[in-house]
């Protein structure tokens, strides 16, 4: 299987940077750094094979069995060294095991267990998201049938403007396995990656050892991280790189040398080549880091720093540069969005009380399950009433979405409230602020920096973006940058500890349920979670979510599959799914042609090819014209998608 090429060219990546590394850096640092530079590696990858249009099977195989080959040559060569970093490896295993309380180790199986529960969650599903029905594996489609990352029109404009790089991963795993069995497990590998950097983390804080396994329970149990991790959404992967540009902001500041610099460079990039949100949560990470290097600076008289800052900056920008580009080609700006996008999503309105009226609204998203969600609901709605303000006001609520508070269903992925780890976040910010005001304890900086630069980010989510239901996945870096916070506030309070892991163990029960109740993947179904059975028919379960236009879908898609028909024209929605008509698209010559696009990518110049068919999720009509062609209408009774082709 193909797919292995790329593990094991991971894993020999792995073990030829650790043989230049020096020993005292330890597992965790290398790994960080292994994860950053393949990340750099892919992503060349596929803008190299994208701009000689051969993205595709074949060259994938070739270039990581050549890359594979570097490697192991190199290995060989320095096999002294390979032995030696084996062996460190090896001996920092072995010194961890027996250090390891038995309550650590109770923790430690618990973790486990529900992480193996949650990888095979993500194989026997397909990907069944909606954004990726709509957007994140429909672009990938795309992509694979013109062998390039050029954009294209489309109906979804989502599919060319949003930055790729969770996709680009997917891309990889899914065009060598040829299908799309392990897509979700692209998430699942970043939420390891996750726990990786939140233990380098929390030894820059000086917490000692016995807080690494609450904190790792306390990252994987929250529901929208546990929910998420078998799925293709790309909010974990996100706040890896976030999580890791935290990391090496604060390691370039209190170590010398160029190299924490590039590898900041490496995370600023990758995370906003994975999510438009990273602008908003790395702002006051950058802020302090900027401020403090040129405090630095000045006391030091040391202006190299100022040159490793830009090196790091010109690292970023390189990586996003050939999205940036394609952004601009289309719309004249490198973000890619028309004043119309911008809309759906910014405040048309600003000032102090929106602030108030959306950053209570989204504290209100993580205050559920039933019945606290009604309650909450009621008071949110009840204070805007005394505010003369309206919760549903359209100039702060996303498009067609009125204030419906925190879900009913705890185990939806795009939806399902954080309450304990809320309730955490508050309680460690309040123990913090206690110990600042008797001024009984010396608070550590960095602690007080990362609470501040928490808060920010929770300030500027709420002044810029509309309130949305969904929002409570979208708060999933906020969440996991909080875990530190959370595990220093009770390390200074220690008669409070008991309590933590109290917690920490009723986090474990409640993330078990959500993973066995998933509404989208579940283990077990009842009549309030979902319609899907973990029985079901793997084809069913892509349409957990949209259970209804599963046969319509599934008719049509086995239609294009008897007539042989390639060139699939297509006039949809901007929400509609398209993903499920094209999940043959990686053994299959499928391409996916928008036609009759009028929003901003319409004008994106391309070779058109002549369409063998038109679906349409909007036109029910009996004929359709197109390029001087009648298609007739072949399923005028169908609800939701129409199928179009010419009679012969």
């Amino acid at each position: 299987m193909a797919l292995l090429i790329l593990l094991i060219g991971f894993v020999l990546f792995f073990l030829s940077v650790g043989i230049f590394t020096s020993p005292g850096n330890g597992f965790r640092d290398t790994g960080i750094k292994s994860i950053l530079l393949f990340s750099l590696l892919l992503a060349g990858i596929t803008e190299l094979t994208s701009f000689f249009k051969v993205l595709n099977h074949g060259s994938l195989v070739i270039l990581w069995s050549v890359f594979s080959t570097c490697c192991l040559v190199l290995l060989y060569l320095r096999r002294s060294r390979l032995k030696l970093f084996i062996r460190n490896l090896k001996d920092s295993f072995q010194r961890f095991s027996p250090s390891m309380l038995r309550s650590h180790k109770i923790g430690f199986y618990a973790v486990v267990f529900i992480l193996a529960l949650v990888l095979l969650q993500g194989i026997i599903n397909p990907p069944n998201n909606w954004d990726s029905m709509t957007y994140h594996l429909a672009r990938i489609t795309a992509w694979i049938s013109q062998q390039s990352l050029s954009h294209f029109p489309t109906h979804i404009v989502r599919q060319v403007y949003q930055p790729p790089f969770a996709e680009f991963v997917i891309l990889h795993v899914n065009l060598l396995s040829l299908s799309d069995y392990f897509s979700n497990a692209v998430q699942f590998v970043f939420l390891i990656f996750c726990l990786i950097v939140l233990l380098s983390l929390l030894e820059l804080i000086g917490l000692k050892h016995q807080f690494g396994w609450i904190a790792i329970v306390l990252l994987i149990t929250i529901p929208e991280v546990i929910l998420q991790a078998s799925s293709t959404q790309n909010d974990i992967v996100v706040s890896f790189f976030i999580l890791s540009a935290t990391l090496f902001a604060i390691k370039s500041l209190k170590e010398k040398g160029l190299n924490n610099y590039i590898f900041l460079g490496l995370s600023v990039g990758f995370a906003i080549l994975t999510k438009g949100t990273a602008y908003i949560f790395l702002a006051p990470v950058l802020l302090f880091f900027g401020v403090a290097l040129l405090i630095k600076t000045y006391k030091l008289r040391k202006y190299s720093l100022l040159v490793f800052s830009i090196a790091a900056a010109l690292i970023a920008i390189a990586i996003n540069a050939g999205h940036y580009y394609r952004n601009y080609q289309m719309s004249g700006h490198i973000l890619g969005v028309s004043e119309a996008e911008q809309s759906r999503y910014a405040n048309e309105i600003m000032g102090p009380d929106i602030f108030v009226s959306n950053f209570i609204k989204n504290i209100s998203n993580h205050l559920g399950p039933y019945p606290l969600s009604r309650i909450s609901k009621e008071a949110v709605i009840q204070l805007h009433n005394l505010a003369g303000m309206d919760a549903d006001d359209p100039r702060t609520n996303f498009p067609g979405e009125v204030y419906k508070g925190a879900s009913d269903l705890p185990t939806h992925e795009d939806t399902a409230p954080n309450p304990l780890h809320f309730l955490l976040i508050l309680i460690a910010i309040f123990l913090i602020a206690k110990a600042l005001i008797r001024n009984n304890i010396r608070v550590n900086r960095l602690i007080l920096y990362l609470a501040i630069a928490i808060l920010i980010q929770a300030v500027l989510f709420s002044y810029y973006l509309k309130w949305q239901p969904w929002h409570t996945r979208l708060h999933t870096p906020v969440f996991m940058l909080s875990i530190p916070l959370i595990c220093y506030a009770f390390k200074i309070n220690e008669k409070y500890i008991r309590y933590l892991k109290m917690a920490a163990i009723i986090a474990l029960g409640y993330a078990l349920l959500v993973v066995l109740f998933n509404s989208s993947r579940p283990y077990l179904s009842t009549r309030f979670t979902t319609n899907i059975s973990v029985t079901d028919h793997r084809s069913k379960k892509m349409y957990a979510n949209k259970l209804h236009q599963y046969e319509e879908y599934e008719s049509v898609s086995s239609e294009i599959k008897r007539l042989g028909f390639k060139n699939i024209g297509l006039i949809l929605g901007r929400e509609d799914w398209e993903y499920p008509l094209f999940k043959n698209a990686y053994t299959h010559p499928l391409r996916p042609i928008h036609i009759e696009v009028k929003n901003i990518s319409g004008s994106v110049p391309i070779e058109r090819p002549k369409v063998d068919c038109i679906i349409s999720t909007t036109v029910n009509d009996s004929v359709l014209y197109h390029n001087s062609k009648r298609f007739e209408n072949q399923t005028t009774e169908n609800k939701f998608v129409w199928f179009y082709y010419v009679l012969r």
